[in-house]
């Protein structure tokens, strides 16, 4: 179970790629459609996405015995009654795109799996109000279910929000406690992207 569970870590290529096709929320034609594009280096990296093993040079002593991880698979946030399924969010090289449905979320594959370790999971969608629009009104504190396809519940609260330019990609930078961005577009013409985040409360191994 140790293997399924690590998470993958290249601190240098990988997270550089990812900061480069992930790091902004594009308007097209009209309001409220998404469109992340990439350049083909990802391609390559989304190979070795979830392998992210620490670096040698890490002391064993930083890190649990066991990291519990899993690919997002379902969203689920009371106060806003929002359940939804998550599908994985992937570049197509045909057509220069991200996946993204006008009734769907999608869980970024170049970020790092749900897990009790470290860095952010990214999970994206429209800014439509049947989706991520409104998330706009999300109270304080409010909690979140986060359901992986091997079975665990993740439990997260609510802590901030906040705008960011295309250009700035600090998000993949990060490297603290585990946390959950759910990122849509704002802005009058959708110009920027909103990031909201939410701190890891605890894991639960389901039956």
């Amino acid at each position: 179970m140790n293997t399924m569970y690590k998470l993958v870590r290249e601190r240098s290529g990988i997270i550089a790629a990812y900061a480069t096709t992930l790091g902004l929320f594009v308007l097209v034609s009209f309001p409220g459609v998404v469109r992340l594009p990439t350049p083909e280096p990802v391609l390559a990296q989304q190979q070795a996405q979830h392998e992210y093993l620490l670096s040698e040079s890490q002391e064993v002593s930083e890190r649990p015995a066991e990291i519990l991880s899993g690919k997002p698979a379902r969203l689920v946030i009371p106060s806003m009654n929002i359940d939804m399924n998550i599908l994985d969010g992937s570049y197509n090289p045909s057509t220069g795109e991200w996946d993204l449905g006008k009734d769907t979320i999608h869980f970024a594959l170049p970020s790092v799996l749900a897990n009790d370790f470290e860095g952010t999971t990214l999970v994206y969608g429209h800014n439509y109000d049947e989706i991520f629009g409104q998330l706009e009104g999300l109270p304080p504190e409010a909690k979140v279910q986060l359901y992986t396809e091997n079975n665990l519940k993740f439990e997260y609260t609510y802590t901030s929000a906040k705008d960011l330019l295309p250009n700035d990609t600090t998000i993949f930078d990060y490297r603290g406690a585990p946390t959950l961005t759910l990122q849509t577009c704002t802005g009058n013409w959708n110009e920027l992207r909103r990031m909201y985040s939410f701190r890891l409360d605890g894991v639960t191994q389901l039956q």
